[in-house]
C-alpha cells in the first residue's frame, strides 16, 4: 500500500497531535472503566475527549506557530500595501487551524448521539395505537 501525505510548513503536526489525543482519551477511558463507570458512558467520554483534545491541541499549536512579526509590503507598481502574517502550514491543502474543527465537530456530534441514544425510543418500547387496544396472546388465552 502506498500512502501520500501532502503538507506545507508545520501541517504534518496534525497527525501526531490527533494520535496524542487518542492516547490521552484512551487513558481516560481505561481509568473510568477501572472505576466501574457504565460502558456507554466510558464510550461517550472516550469519543468526546479524543475529539475535544485533538481540536484543542491542533488549534493552540496552530495559533502558537502563527505568532510572529507581521511584515508590511508595498507593491511598487500600484502602491498598494499588504500585511503578511506567518502561517502554521497546511495538511492536504487545508490550513492547520481548520483541522481543529474538522476533527472536533464530528467527534462532538458522535458523542452527543451516543450520550442521548438511551433516551430515544426503541422500536420495541412503543406500541402502535391499534396494538394497545388489542389484548395480548396471554390475555386472550386466559379469557
Amino acid at each position: 500500500m502506498f500512502w501520500i501525505i501532502i503538507w506545507r510548513g508545520w501541517g504534518f503536526l496534525v497527525v501526531p497531535l490527533v494520535f496524542a489525543a487518542v492516547i490521552a482519551g484512551s487513558l481516560l477511558a481505561f481509568g473510568l472503566q477501572a472505576l466501574g463507570v457504565p460502558k456507554y458512558l466510558v464510550v461517550v467520554a472516550w469519543t468526546g475527549s479524543i475529539s475535544i483534545l485533538a481540536g484543542l491541541f491542533i488549534w493552540f499549536t496552530a495559533k502558537a506557530l502563527s505568532r510572529g512579526p507581521k511584515r508590511r509590503l508595498v507593491d511598487e507598481d500600484t502602491g498598494q500595501r499588504y500585511v503578511v502574517t506567518r502561517s502554521a502550514g497546511s495538511l492536504f491543502f487545508i490550513p492547520m487551524r481548520f483541522w481543529a474543527f474538522i476533527v472536533g465537530v464530528p467527534g462532538l456530534v458522535v458523542t452527543a448521539l451516543i450520550l442521548f441514544a438511551p433516551l430515544l425510543p426503541r422500536s420495541g418500547d412503543t406500541l402502535a395505537p391499534d396494538d394497545a387496544a388489542a389484548p395480548s396472546s396471554a390475555e386472550a388465552a386466559s379469557q
